[in-house]
C-alpha cells in the first residue's frame, strides 16, 4: 500500500514553554479562545496507517465550516507562530495519548516531516489569530503532507477552537481608547452608531449600556422627566430610554 498518514488525537496549549504545560483544554475538547489571544500551541498525532514509510512538507489549514479550508498565512485569519520552542526541533514528550514517535515543532508551512511504516508522530503547532476581521464560533484544523490534505482516521475528528469576543469594560471615562475612536471624532448619543460602524466585536451588555451613552444617574429619569411612548427629557433634550428592570 502507498504511504497513508491519517489525523487522531490533539490537544491544545498556551504558549507558555518551549514543551508546553498549560492545557487549554481536554484531549480532543474545543478550548474557548479570546478575540485578541496570542499565540496558541496545537498538539496533533498524525499516523502512518498503509504500512508504508513516507514524508513531505507539513502544512496547517483553518476551516469554518469544517469542509472548506484555507492554508494558514499572513493575509488571512490564522497564521504561523514564533512560539517558545525552536522550529524544527524535536518534541521532548508526548501531550496527546496515542501517539508513540516524537515529532517536530512547525511556525511555518515549509518544514519537513517523516513517517516510518505503522508509526504515530506527535507534532506541535504554533498558530496566532492575525489582525484581520475574525469570524466568531467553531474553527477547524487540518494537516496536509506535501499538499495533501491528511483525512481523520476512523472515530477521529478535526481539531477544534471556539473563538469568542471578550467582554470590553466600556465606560464613558474610557469609550474613546476601548474602541480607538479616531482622534477629534466626538461620540454623542446621536452619532453612536455611526461611530461604531467600523469596530469589529464589541460587546455591550445591558449592564454597561446605559453607563456608556447616558449622562443621567444609572437609576434611569426622574418620574417627571418620563413621557410617553418611552422618551424622556434630559438636558433639555428629547431621549431614549435605555436602561432594564
Amino acid at each position: 500500500m502507498a504511504f497513508t498518514p491519517k489525523q487522531q488525537n490533539w490537544r491544545w496549549y498556551a504558549n507558555n514553554a518551549a514543551e508546553p504545560s498549560t492545557a487549554l483544554a481536554d484531549e480532543n475538547a474545543a478550548p474557548v479562545v479570546l478575540v485578541g489571544t496570542a499565540i496558541i500551541r496545537l498538539r496533533l498525532t498524525i499516523a502512518e496507517t498503509g504500512g508504508t514509510a513516507g514524508s513531505g512538507a507539513v502544512t496547517l489549514q483553518y476551516s469554518l465550516d469544517g469542509t472548506n479550508f484555507t492554508t494558514l498565512g499572513s493575509a488571512v485569519q490564522w497564521n504561523y507562530a514564533n512560539g517558545a520552542a525552536t522550529e524544527g526541533n524535536t518534541v521532548t514528550g508526548f501531550l496527546t495519548t496515542d501517539a508513540d514517535t516524537y515529532g517536530l515543532y512547525h511556525e511555518n508551512g515549509t518544514r519537513s516531516e517523516s513517517w516510518t511504516l505503522s508509526t504515530s508522530r506527535e507534532l506541535d503547532f504554533a498558530i496566532v489569530p492575525v489582525a484581520l476581521p475574525l469570524t466568531l464560533g467553531t474553527v477547524y484544523f487540518r494537516a496536509a503532507i506535501g499538499g495533501t490534505a491528511v483525512p481523520l482516521n476512523s472515530g477521529e475528528a478535526y481539531p477544534t477552537i471556539t473563538l469568542t469576543p471578550p467582554e470590553l469594560a466600556v465606560s464613558k471615562a474610557n469609550l474613546y481608547s476601548v474602541l480607538n475612536v479616531p482622534v477629534g471624532v466626538v461620540v454623542s448619543k446621536a452619532n453612536l452608531y455611526s461611530v461604531l460602524a467600523g469596530v469589529i466585536h464589541l460587546h455591550v451588555s445591558k449592564a454597561n449600556l446605559y453607563a456608556v451613552i447616558q449622562d443621567a444617574s444609572p437609576t434611569g429619569p426622574t418620574q417627571a422627566q418620563l413621557m410617553r411612548h418611552g422618551t424622556w427629557f434630559g438636558s433639555g433634550v428629547k431621549q431614549r430610554m435605555w436602561w432594564a428592570k
